[in-house]
């Protein structure tokens, strides 16, 4: 019998909330309801928010793959290998044509 009465004291401390999860459980159900609607409305707010970073920050990285390119461009040189970026281009640069003296 002892291992019973453990196993339901266990079981009522794991449904606790945590002392730091910031939202509190309402004590009713339409309450309860009305949390939960709020924290669906939070998810999908952050949810959007992190689609238009990441809107941005591939729009960002092509912007610096295409001034890259214009970069070795402007310098006379033909464009890096896939996946090279212009610093590529100036070392090859700076090794002059031919065998060595």
């Amino acid at each position: 019998m002892g291992l019973v009465s453990s196993a339901s004291d266990a079981s009522s401390s794991r449904q606790t909330p945590e002392p730091n999860s910031g939202y509190e459980l309402p004590a009713d159900s339409q309450a309860m309801r009305e949390a939960m609607t709020e924290l669906l409305a939070d998810l999908s707010a952050e949810r959007a928010r992190s689609q238009a970073l990441e809107a941005e920050l591939h729009a960002a990285c092509s912007r610096i793959r295409f001034l890259e390119l214009h970069i070795a461009e402007l310098h006379g040189f033909a464009a890096a290998p896939t996946g090279a970026t212009w610093p590529w281009a100036l070392q090859a640069a700076a090794v002059p044509p031919g065998p060595a003296p």
